[in-house]
């Protein structure tokens, strides 16, 4: 299976596993678009993401099945302007991620299908839309650390430990479009 073929310290450590399997039609999402980053701890006031108030870091694998909609990266060296209160982190970091990969401060790659990939909790990245009509599977394993002294201390996971999914939505720019 394919969490059989995990690094082998990723078995020393508590771990969630999240699966995805969408029928997705051309121009869905598999997820929520816009860049972002997955496991920032959100303020319970405003749902925004808290990057100060982190107790924990991630780092996650993840394996695509299908070329339908691949996640892509934003990769590269990129400083962020401050968000105002009140505003969408996302929302405006979207926008500032956009202009640094205009710029070449960030360049876009695209995860590659039938391989695992690292990436962690300030990997900028995104989904995006089907471009055609297929299967898309998505498996992300994670794992929780803090770091003191300057080694790290794995978690238990905050969340999310044995949740079972028995449904998966997808996303469209134009629900009004219909199937």
């Amino acid at each position: 299976t394919l969490l059989d073929n995990l690094p082998i310290d990723w078995y020393e450590h508590e771990i969630v596993v999240d699966t995805r399997s969408h029928m997705l039609m051309k121009d869905m999402y598999p997820c929520i678009p816009g860049w972002h980053h997955d496991y920032v701890e959100r303020d319970r006031n405003t749902g925004q993401p808290d990057y100060d108030a982190m107790d924990y870091h991630s780092e996650h694998l993840m394996f695509l099945i299908g070329d339908v909609a691949p996640t892509q990266f934003a990769v590269g060296e990129a400083i962020y302007n401050p968000v105002a209160e009140g505003t969408n982190v996302y929302s405006q970091w979207h926008k500032e991620t956009e202009e640094h990969i205009r710029k070449g401060n960030l360049v876009v790659h695209s995860a590659p299908i039938n391989t695992w990939i690292l990436f962690d909790d300030f990997s900028m990245h995104q989904g995006v839309a089907a471009e055609t009509n297929a299967w898309r599977f998505f498996i992300r394993v994670s794992r929780f650390f803090t770091e003191t002294n300057g080694s790290r201390v794995y978690l238990k996971p905050p969340k999310y430990a044995n949740e079972v999914r028995k449904q998966v939505q997808v996303y469209m720019k134009d629900p009004y479009a219909g199937w």
